[in-house]
C-alpha cells in the first residue's frame, strides 16, 4: 500500500509538473512564432500596397517623449533599415492563371525558375497567405490579374526552431530533476503514515494473540456450564458470540496479512472453476433454508495462477454477503409478491481476464455502493446487527484480489439488485 501511495504521488506530481511545462513552453513558442508572422505581414502589407517594392518613405514607428523610438532595434516595428533587411521576390499572374512577370531582384538566392515553381505551388494549393518553406507569402489581387509577394524568414524561423528545441530541452531536464527529486523525498513524506500502518498491523496482530486465549477459556467454560447445568440458552449465545469473535479476529488478522506487500505467498496453478463451484456448493443450501434461490453460471476450464486459499475465501465472502444481505421471503412477501430472490454467480473469460460476479436483491440500494469496502462500513445498521456481520469481510475479499493484481468493484444491477465483479487477470 505504502509503495502504491508512492507511486501515486509521484505520479501526480509528475503528471501535473508536465502539464504547467506543457502550457508554458506552448505558450512562449506560440507567441514567439505569431511575433514572426506579425511582423512579416507587416513587411507584406507594404509590399502589397506598393506593387511589390518599398516606397520611398516608410511609416514611422511610435516615438517616446524624446522623439526616440521607444524599443530601439525592436524588429517588430518597420524602420529605415527594413528595405536592406528584407530578402524577397514576387510572382505575377495573368488573368489566364499564367505566371507573367518574376522580379528576383531582392534576393539571390532564388533564381527565375526557383520563383516560378514557388509561384506554381501557391496557386495550386489557393491559400491567400501562409508558409511555403522558408518563406511568407501573401497573393492579392490586381488590375492583371494576381501577384504573389514571398518574404524570406529563414533566420527568423530557425531561431524560433532553436527556441523550442531549447526549452523542449530545458522541460525535459527539469521533468527528469523532479522526478529525482520527489522519488527522493517521497520516502520521507510516507514515513510517517509507513510507521503508523506498521504500528496498526502490530497492534492487531497483538492484540488477536491477546484476545485467543481468553475466548479459549470462555469457549472452555461455557463447555462446563453445559456439562453441568446443560444446554441453555445463555449458553448457546455465549458460543455464537465466541465464534462471531473468532471470526473477526481472523478476518482482522488475514486483511493484515494481505496488506503486507512483502508477505511471502506462493501462487499456484488451480482451477478457478472448481473453486468457484465447490465454494459456492454449500451456499446453495443455506440460500433454500432462507427462501432464496442460489443460481450459478460457470463456464468450465479457466486455471488461475494464485493463491488458492485466499481465493476461495474472497468468493466464500462474496457468497455469505449475498446470503445475508438478500431480501428474505418474509419480505417479499411483505414489498411485493414477485420479488427477485435470485442469488446470481457467474464465472467467465473475457480476453485475459477471469470475471466472477455475484449479485443479489437488496431491500435498498446503498448511496455509493464502493464504499461497501470501506473496513468497518455498514450501509445499514440494523440490518448488519441483524445478520451478526461487522463490515470487514468485503475488505478482506477486497484485498484478495489486489494481491492478485486484480480489481473487485460494486455496481447497480437494478433498481434492487447489486452485483460484485472481479477481474483477475489470467496467464
Amino acid at each position: 500500500m505504502i509503495r502504491r501511495l508512492r507511486r501515486k504521488l509521484i505520479g501526480v506530481v509528475m503528471l501535473s509538473l508536465t502539464v504547467i511545462l506543457i502550457i508554458v513552453v506552448g505558450a512562449i513558442n506560440i507567441v514567439s512564432y505569431r511575433q514572426i508572422t506579425a511582423q512579416a505581414d507587416r513587411v507584406l502589407d507594404i509590399l502589397q500596397e506598393n506593387q511589390g517594392k518599398f516606397p520611398d518613405k516608410l511609416p514611422q514607428p511610435p516615438q517616446d517623449d524624446a522623439g526616440k523610438p521607444p524599443y530601439a532595434g525592436n524588429h517588430d516595428f518597420i524602420t529605415e533599415d527594413t528595405p536592406f533587411e528584407s530578402r524577397y521576390f514576387v510572382v505575377n499572374v495573368n488573368t489566364s492563371g499564367e505566371i507573367s512577370r518574376l522580379d528576383t531582384g531582392h534576393i539571390a538566392s532564388i533564381s527565375a525558375g526557383d520563383a516560378k515553381s514557388y509561384g506554381e505551388e501557391v496557386l495550386q494549393a489557393g491559400k491567400t497567405s501562409g508558409y511555403c518553406d522558408s518563406y511568407r507569402y501573401r497573393v492579392s489581387d490586381t488590375d492583371n490579374g494576381k501577384q504573389i509577394i514571398f518574404l524570406y524568414r529563414y533566420s527568423e524561423l530557425h531561431t524560433a526552431g532553436n527556441q523550442l528545441a531549447a526549452s523542449l530541452a530545458v522541460a525535459v531536464a527539469v521533468l527528469v530533476t523532479m522526478f529525482l527529486l520527489v522519488s527522493l523525498l517521497s520516502r520521507r513524506i510516507v514515513r510517517p503514515m509507513e510507521e503508523n500502518m506498521e504500528k496498526q498491523k502490530q497492534f492487531i496482530t497483538d492484540a488477536s494473540h491477546e484476545l485467543k486465549t481468553p475466548l479459549a477459556i470462555i469457549s472452555a467454560n461455557a463447555e462446563v456450564l453445559e456439562m453441568i447445568e446443560g444446554k441453555s440458552e445463555w449458553t448457546e449465545s455465549i458460543r455464537n458470540q465466541i465464534g462471531r469473535m473468532s471470526e473477526l479476529v481472523q478476518n482482522l488478522v488475514t486483511l493484515s496479512r494481505m496488506e503486507e506487500e512483502n508477505i511471502h505467498t506462493v501462487f499456484t496453478d488451480f482451477s478457478l472453476s472448481d473453486a468457484v463451484s465447490e465454494t459456492a456448493e454449500p451456499f446453495g443450501t443455506l440460500a433454500e433454508s432462507k427462501g432464496l434461490q442460489l443460481q450459478t453460471e460457470i463456464a468450465g476450464q479457466i486455471t488461475f495462477c494464485g493463491d488458492e486459499k485466499s481465493i476461495r475465501q474472497m468468493i466464500s465472502i462474496l457468497l455469505d454477503n449475498a446470503v445475508k444481505y438478500a431480501v428474505k421471503d418474509n419480505e417479499a412477501e411483505q414489498k411485493e409478491k414477485n420479488a427477485d430472490r435470485r442469488i446470481f454467480v457467474s464465472l467467465s473469460r473475457q480476453g485475459n481476464y477471469a470475471i466472477l460476479a455475484v449479485s443479489n436483491a437488496v431491500e435498498e440500494m446503498p448511496e455509493k455502493p464502493e464504499r461497501l469496502f470501506d473496513r468497518f462500513y455498514r450501509a445499514d445498521e440494523s440490518r448488519t446487527r441483524e445478520s451478526g456481520g461487522y463490515g470487514i469481510g468485503l475488505a478482506v475479499a477486497r484485498a484478495a484480489a489486489e494481491a492478485h493484481k486484480g480489481k473487485i468493484t460494486a455496481e447497480k444491477e437494478s433498481e434492487h439488485r447489486i452485483a460484485f465483479r472481479v477481474r483477475l487477470p489470467l496467464k
